[in-house]
């Protein structure tokens, strides 16, 4: 009982939205239709725009049990859709003569001159067909470890530093094919602020686009004290609280930009109003993954195009460690919508569906068990399994600390990248308090065993050591 009283108080929560509603209540009840499962999700908001109306609705609560909804005015991280402010501004720069779609961006980043990525063009980087690896190694791998850990590791680069790993890189691939990167995003929004003679990226998209839409509650958080002190906190899946990260240099990829529905909205109406600067960034003019035929245009400056049933639609979506956003344009219907949600699960889907009425079109039906949550849980069961296995047969105690520590590894691993959106925390509770009660059996076993076989004293004592902090170091991500 008391192993199973201790497990439900670390269990990974399985995420749901909960009854908080705020905004219009007949939007409210459509969403709630759409989503027919809200596993994973937590708080969403929903903005459906045209060139004269919005409507705003927040479903789900902020935090888990709360009774507040997100709201129109609520700062929330928009992702990567900032990559789409770069998109318009190209284009604008292109329309005002200050640069050529052709040019290579080092003549506007000179440090990254006579490099293979300095070659690369401006029209390239916001059509993702550069060849641009997605980060600087370095920087690659601080990434990986801060989704493992929950910890921002993007912090700490500077955009000299960043210039200087990208001269020094190779291509990614072969240019001409759309390959994702934040480093290309990043590099086209700097070249265009150079190009501008302007000092830096926030004062370029702040002057030519934030400015000129009223999009006053935008901002781009390089410090922790930029971030708004209201702004809900993201969750990972299992419910752990998302870290808020902040970066100097990948703004224009999207890495810090906090935003609210209601400024998106601004953003959206004066798309479909013909106001916004730069419109023919939305033009499909390369191949993309979801073309029809080879030769099908589906993606623009940092637009991609969709067709679902029979309508053509712009889009880009946005993911940072807590929350994921969409944004789907009808440009000839002039129909808009939005949708922010401050959790892991993709609201790509949802949006595409509310948008279009199509639940089952391209790009409108649920994504299956995450690759990594199945691979995380086959691991963690196998490391569990195996641990149980050998704390059965342990004959000594340090045996059993070993088993001990495998088991509490298998079952961290699980709590931190488990399936948690598809699967109930129950399930991890129930393993936890089985493997716990065959532990329990194990040390009633080994009480008045030895600790370790005599010949093998110090191979026995590093193995416990290392198990044990192996277990600790994931055990700690999981309750970060």
């Amino acid at each position: 009982m008391i192993a199973g009283l201790l497990a439900a108080l670390v269990a990974p929560l399985s995420l749901r939205g909960g009854p908080a509603t705020s905004g219009d209540l007949d939007l409210a009840a459509r969403v709630r239709a759409a989503v027919e499962d809200d596993r994973g999700y937590q708080a969403l908001h929903v903005s459906e725009i045209t060139p004269t109306s919005v409507r705003h609705t927040g479903v789900g609560s902020i935090d888990p049990g709360g009774a507040e909804a997100l709201g129109a005015a609520t700062p929330i991280e928009l992702g990567s859709i900032t990559k789409t402010f770069n998109g318009l501004l190209l284009a604008d720069a292109i329309a005002r003569g200050e640069v050529a779609a052709t040019d290579p961006v080092s003549t506007y980043l000179p440090r990254l001159a006579g490099s293979p990525i300095g070659g690369v063009t401006l029209e390239e980087l916001a059509s993702h067909r550069g060849a641009v690896p997605p980060f600087p190694p370095p920087t690659m791998a601080r990434g990986l470890w801060g989704l493992l850990t929950n910890t921002d590791q993007l912090s700490g680069d500077q955009l000299d530093w960043v210039l200087d790993q990208a001269a020094a890189m190779p291509l990614f691939g072969e240019r001409g094919t759309v390959q994702y990167s934040n480093l290309g995003a990043t590099l086209l929004g700097w070249a265009l602020a150079s190009a501008a003679q302007q000092p830096d990226w926030q004062t370029y998209v702040t002057t030519r686009l934030l400015t000129p839409l009223a999009m006053t509650h935008t901002r781009f958080a390089a410090t922790r004290d930029q971030i708004p002190p209201d702004a809900p906190r993201g969750r990972l899946v299992g419910g752990r609280q998302a870290v808020q990260g902040v970066s100097p240099v990948y703004q224009p990829a999207g890495s810090s930009t906090w935003t609210t529905p209601e400024d998106i909205a601004r953003y959206a109406q004066a798309i479909l109003r013909g106001t916004a600067p730069g419109l023919p960034a939305l033009d499909p003019r390369f191949a993309g993954e979801q073309a029809a035929s080879p030769g099908d245009p589906r993606v623009g400056y940092h637009w991609f195009t969709l067709t679902v049933a029979g309508r053509t639609v712009q889009w880009h979506n946005g993911a940072t460690v807590g929350y994921t956003s969409m944004l789907v344009i009808d440009r000839s219907a002039g129909r808009a919508v939005f949708v922010v949600g401050n959790s892991t699960r993709p609201v790509d889907p949802l949006a595409i569906r509310l948008l279009t009425g199509v639940a089952d079109g391209p790009g409108s039906t649920d994504v299956p068990m995450p690759v990594i949550a199945l691979a995380a849980t086959t691991v963690a069961l196998v490391l569990i399994a195996g641990a149980g296995f050998a704390a059965y047969r342990a004959r000594t105690r340090l045996q059993l600390v070993r088993a001990t520590a495998g088991a509490l590894l298998g079952l961290s691993l699980w709590r931190v990248a488990g399936p948690w959106d598809h699967a109930p925390g129950l399930l991890w509770i129930l393993v936890a308090a089985a493997t716990a009660a065959n532990v329990m059996l194990g040390i009633a076993r080994v009480r008045s065993r030895p600790w370790h076989r005599p010949r093998l004293a110090a191979l026995s004592w590093a193995g416990a050591v290392l198990a044990l902090a192996a277990a600790g170091l994931v055990l700690s991500m999981g309750l970060h």
